[in-house]
């Protein structure tokens, strides 16, 4: 009876600490029941089959898209919208979201925003559990991989569960309408004619992409490197006298540790734009010959494929660097045959491999 009676009477002097803490759980509680979780994919059979007999009602495929998911850059989402239109043409499917997907919905602004065009390409319906299936590929990010089972897989919801899907080769089949969706409105063309001089229109353009920022701290990729930079910028100005432009996500590190160091000061600029669609609007128009110096920048791959002249794309060896990508990459897949690899010999000369 004592010890009941002091435990009562130490309730009631620390109530307040015992009603915050029931306040706190509440709150905790309601927070779960609000906020919906991931959508679990798992639920989905993975029994895929080969049936030869063509379904004749409608199909659908979708990913679950994790780059959206996840927060991913806008390289990162390019990649994996592109890949499932791609794959939806190649499987007479219809490429969609899974509207019951409420963490995907809730982070497509950046898509909607940016490439409004694109975003809306693909359609959200709900799936149907039942009539749905899951095949599952290899977790690595830029190889390309096809299964000839999913021609006649005839399930109505097709679920390709993989990650990011970084290939040219799935979206091969529609390049000339990513260009298209992808071109500058007719007002953003006319801005960034203004941006260059009228005596310098015709000079060659070199676009120059470095990555810093999270690379040099997420222990998967590397960053840009000023020693490789800087001289493989000289190469192709020996090459093609004309200007330079840097873009970057690190302005400052780029004015200190490469203009800097250019000898062609006049003919460099350091870009800054608010919105990465806009830099990619500028390669179209202008950027003669693109250089990638942290190869597994997706966001610099973007750069290079929507420049003007295809054989003008060079990239930095991977193989050179400590970028752990390069383990789970297939470089013919990545980068497209005509871009050109360029390396650095111990002595410091750019060479191509």
């Amino acid at each position: 009876m004592r010890y009941a009676k002091r435990i009562f009477n130490f309730i009631l002097k620390n109530n307040k600490f015992y009603i915050v803490i029931i306040v706190v759980l509440l709150l905790i509680v309601i927070f779960q029941w609000m906020v919906p979780g991931y959508y679990d994919y798992n639920q989905i059979s993975t029994l895929v089959y080969c049936d030869k007999n063509p379904s004749d009602q409608h199909r659908y495929l979708l990913f679950p898209m994790v780059t959206i998911v996840f927060d991913g850059g806008l390289g990162n989402q390019l990649f994996e919208v592109f890949s499932l239109l791609g794959l939806a043409l190649k499987l007479n499917r219809t490429a969609i979201f899974n509207s019951e997907d409420w963490i995907l919905h809730s982070k497509l602004n950046l898509l909607r925003e940016q490439v409004p065009q694109v975003a809306e390409r693909v359609i959200s319906i709900p799936i149907e559990i039942p009539e749905s299936s899951r095949f599952i590929y290899s977790p690595a990010c830029c190889h390309f991989q096809f299964s000839p089972l999913l021609s006649c897989e005839q399930s109505k919801y097709l679920v390709i569960d993989g990650h990011y899907f970084q290939s040219h080769k799935y979206f091969s089949s529609i390049e000339t309408s990513i260009r298209k969706w992808l071109n500058p409105p007719q007002e953003e063309e006319k801005l960034l004619k203004k941006m260059i001089r009228r005596k310098d229109e015709f000079r060659f353009k070199i676009c120059v992409h470095i990555r810093r920022g999270d690379f040099l701290t997420d222990s998967q990729h590397a960053g840009t490197a000023s020693n490789f930079t800087i001289r493989a910028v000289d190469h192709l100005y020996t090459q093609h006298p004309g200007l330079v432009y840097l873009f970057s996500n690190d302005p400052g590190w780029v004015r200190e540790k490469i203009a800097a160091h250019l000898d062609y000061q006049s003919d460099v600029k350091v870009m800054e734009t608010s919105e990465a669609i806009k830099d990619l609007y500028f390669a179209q128009i202008h950027c003669d010959a693109v250089l990638i110096t942290a190869p597994s920048s997706t966001f610099g791959w973007w750069l290079g494929y929507l420049s003007k002249n295809q054989s003008s794309v060079y990239y930095r060896d991977i193989q050179e660097t400590e970028d752990m990508v390069k383990h789970q990459m297939v470089e013919e897949d990545f980068f497209p045959s005509t871009w050109k690899k360029l390396g650095m010999s111990q002595n410091g000369l750019i060479i191509s491999k």
